[in-house]
């Protein structure tokens, strides 16, 4: 980046998957407004992130592209700033992180020293299980939807970088440089849980809203404005706050808005169309017999889950008795793996499974036991900490298993039936050494890590 030649702080806001600048509209009217913040100038950061498919001759830039506009445009336009903020929001977040470990993976780590802190609201870091399965028929030919699913490899690989030469690091090398990151979860948001938006940052919290709301302040009072002013104040020097000069209004920066014209609106009406009837056909095609279908091993133990095993990491097939509910992945910094443990309801019982994932392309080092068991939902108990009163230790499951890579995902699991009516859910556990039972099993307070519930039978 090119040396500042202003005191003044650029704030850049990264938008999300769908979205464009005005998304940002409430906090940068309120900065505007701020004299607590008048060195601080806002700057919009644009990609294309389009909501029909583009014209035959036009393509989705993907989140590698988004970042490579990003560091264009802070090397273009952002480089006069004393300090760089980015500020991104859902898939804003991804292009904030992929920039920087690219800039970490290209050497030029350094040049990060310009940028004084990152923060990112309702980030999906784990990944977003909202209507997965639409997103995946009908907006498949959008690439920067692959990034929004579940354990995404590429969106893993990004974050392990990040943490280790951004987050946890020490000096500024050629490959690393240490800047403050602060992630948010909106409390109500239903598209991206908080476990994903938080995952394994160390500075995460919590704030009031949803996914939309929560980078909409109604005042400056709202918690999510007074979060990120003080964020800002932070790295901002008070004769900067008080500067005289005038204030530079709002800039956009990144990709050109493209206004269509109404013949190139109509044929992107017509592709979105086309995709809709393929999408249509496909669907309607015969399928295969069930019996020509693998059968996962109902029997217990691990099966195999990796990217290329049939149905890894899809949802339960939709049925009138059928459902499934996986919790959003869980990060084990201690084991350096990812948890997802899943309560899937069908006609023959509950089946109850731990799916494990490791964080770093090396695997891990030695074996895991991974435990999974049922436990039948009563408040009361859970209120009053006796999980001992309502888990089955007939329904516990143990695994063994090692990961040699970041790619395989094992799963241990088993179906069980129920001897009575009322609601369900798997229960998982980790360790180190292999035990029937996990270690803390004769405690009535140890509720280990539970998944989301399902009702037996089907209502």
């Amino acid at each position: 980046m090119t040396p500042p030649d202003s005191d003044r702080v650029g704030l850049v806001f990264v938008h999300g998957f769908r979205s464009g600048p005005e998304a940002w509209e409430s906090f940068v009217s309120l900065i505007e407004q701020d004299q607590d913040l008048s060195g601080v100038e806002t700057l919009l950061f644009r990609y294309a992130s389009p909501a029909l498919p583009p014209l035959p001759w036009r393509r989705v830039p993907s989140t590698d592209d988004a970042a490579g506009t990003l560091h264009s445009a802070l090397e273009n336009e952002a480089g006069r700033y004393r300090s760089l903020i980015l500020v991104g929001h859902s898939h804003g977040g991804l292009v904030i992180q992929r920039y920087l470990s690219w800039m970490l993976r290209e050497g030029r780590a350094p040049e990060l020293a310009a940028i004084s802190q990152v923060v990112l609201f309702a980030c999906p870091n784990d990944g977003s299980q909202f209507a997965q399965s639409w997103r995946r028929s009908w907006m498949g030919w959008n690439p920067q939807e692959r990034q929004l699913r579940t354990l995404d490899s590429a969106v893993k690989e990004t974050q392990r970088i990040v943490l280790r030469g951004v987050v946890y690091a020490q000096d500024i090398t050629a490959t690393s440089c240490p800047v403050p990151v602060a992630v948010y979860a909106g409390d109500s948001d239903q598209i991206v849980t908080a476990t994903s938006a938080r995952s394994v940052f160390p500075d995460a919290g919590t704030l009031s809203g949803g996914h939309s709301g929560i980078i909409r302040p109604q005042d400056d009072d709202d918690e999510s404005y007074r979060t990120l002013k003080r964020l800002v104040l932070r790295h901002t020097p008070a004769s900067i706050g008080a500067a005289e000069s005038p204030r530079i209004p709002r800039r956009v920066i990144g990709s050109r808005s493209r206004r269509p014209r109404r013949r190139a609106r109509r044929l992107t009406a017509l592709s979105a169309a086309a995709v809709m009837l393929l999408t249509a056909g496909w669907f309607l095609l015969p399928r295969a017999d069930a019996d020509d279908q693998p059968t996962p091993d109902t029997r217990g133990g691990l099966v195999d889950m990796s990217p290329d095993a049939p149905g890894a990491l899809e949802p339960a097939p939709d049925g009138p008795d059928t459902v499934q509910e996986c919790r959003t992945p869980l990060g084990d910094i201690q084991r350096q793996i990812f948890i997802v443990p899943c309560t899937e309801r069908s006609s023959d019982g509950v089946l109850i499974s731990s799916e494990i994932q490791a964080m770093e392309p090396g695997g891990i080092a030695g074996e895991l036991t991974v435990w999974v068991w049922l436990m039948r939902v009563d408040q009361d108990a859970i209120k009053q900490r006796r999980y001992d009163l309502i888990r089955d230790e007939s329904t516990v499951e143990a695994c063994r298993f090692g990961l040699s890579n970041d790619s395989d995902v094992v799963r241990c699991e088993r179906l069980i039936v129920p001897d009575q009516e009322g609601r369900y859910v798997a229960v998982t556990a980790v360790g180190e050494q292999y035990a029937p039972l996990p270690r803390s099993w004769s405690d009535p307070g140890f509720s280990g890590t539970s998944g989301r519930g399902v009702d037996w039978p089907a209502p």
